[in-house]
């Protein structure tokens, strides 16, 4: 649902058929594998020394991951179609 969510003064054929209808902020209250994302990153990152790999298949999805991992404060390294070939 969050993927419905545009930036200001954008708009799509989809949230214009779907009105004024509310879109929780918070992704885990609302995706059940943002939820499951959230407890298994959590559960890693406390044993330590264990390193993650996510792949999405849009840029925007993994906006979204993105901010949902910054939120929780840990590091990360993001590589999509605009990084650079020297920084990968």
């Amino acid at each position: 649902p969050e993927l419905l969510r545009l930036e200001e003064g954008e708009t799509s054929y989809l949230t214009r058929a779907l009105g004024d209808i509310p879109i929780p902020q918070n992704s885990t209250e609302i995706s059940g594998k943002m939820n499951v994302l959230e407890s298994v990153l959590r559960h890693w990152y406390e044993e330590g020394e264990n390193k993650v790999l996510l792949f999405c298949q849009t840029r925007q999805m993994l906006d979204l991951v993105q901010r949902f991992i910054e939120a929780q404060n840990y590091p990360f390294l993001r590589m999509d179609g605009t990084t650079l070939v020297a920084l990968r």
